[in-house]
């Protein structure tokens, strides 16, 4: 009776996990760190890369907008960079909206002409942390996959040239 119940309960968790889970699970970017592009105002570029390892199907657009998570606030897209196959747009809500002006069939997976990776996107920002919401959009305009970029990135203190000498009394 006992073992009966147990395989139930198990059929049961895995029919959820199948049944909850979008067709579109599984991620589609990843963060590749940060570039400060300037200290005032402080500016820092957030590098990313797109693949396909799920076979998403065509790619027409990424939206990627700032969204609160495990308690970082929102940090603002002030400007985007893209490869050449992909226009950049910043829309009035602060959004950045990755697109190709045609729906683009076999990307992201190393089939010619596309790499297996775009790698030289950026999303300027104005704060070295940030959580952001990533949206694949296709054809249709639905929504195919949805996915989650954390960045935590250390960005240098600048120091004052008095401040060395300063240091050097205070440890004579």
């Amino acid at each position: 009776m006992k073992a009966h119940t147990l395989v139930l309960a198990a059929t049961l968790v895995l029919a959820a996990v199948f049944v909850v889970t979008p067709a579109g699970a599984g991620r589609f970017t990843n963060e590749l760190g940060c570039d400060t592009l300037s200290t005032k105002p402080l500016r820092i570029l957030l590098r990313l890369e797109l693949y396909n390892a799920h076979n998403y199907g065509d790619f027409c657009a990424v939206r990627i907008l700032p969204v609160v998570a495990y308690g970082v606030p929102i940090n603002p897209i002030l400007g985007c960079v893209a490869p050449s196959e992909l226009v950049c747009t910043i829309d009035s809500a602060g959004v950045a909206i990755f697109s190709a002006n045609t729906c683009l069939q076999d990307w992201g997976i190393g089939a010619p002409p596309f790499p297996a990776a775009w790698d030289s996107l950026g999303m300027v920002v104005g704060a070295p942390a940030g959580d952001y919401g990533a949206y694949l959009i296709i054809p249709g305009g639905e929504i195919g996959a949805v996915d989650l970029i954390q960045y935590n990135c250390q960005v240098a203190t600048p120091t004052l040239r008095r401040s060395w000498g300063q240091l050097k009394t205070l440890y004579r």
